[in-house]
């Protein structure tokens, strides 16, 4: 996604009412776990229980944080 691309999501993210408090780039630790659990969801729909329990336990790590992601990114 080139800069203009990303400032023209921004500007309509913006004109449809939503607020942008300070943008961070993902570092590549952030996409690694999120291609990671990309992974482990796509493997749930074809049956695999081993990705099933760990994306159960990383929504229930999640849900048993105190901030929300959304408050964690705010930097």
């Amino acid at each position: 996604m080139s800069k203009r691309d990303v400032n023209k999501a921004v500007e309509d993210f913006i004109n449809s009412g939503g607020k942008v408090t300070k943008l961070r780039y993902a570092s590549d630790k952030d996409v690694r776990k999120s291609s990671r659990l990309v992974h482990h969801k796509d493997r749930v729909i074809m049956g695999s229980e081993a990705s099933e329990k760990y994306v159960e336990k990383k929504e229930k790590k999640e849900a048993s944080l105190i901030f929300s992601r959304e408050d964690r990114w705010k930097a």
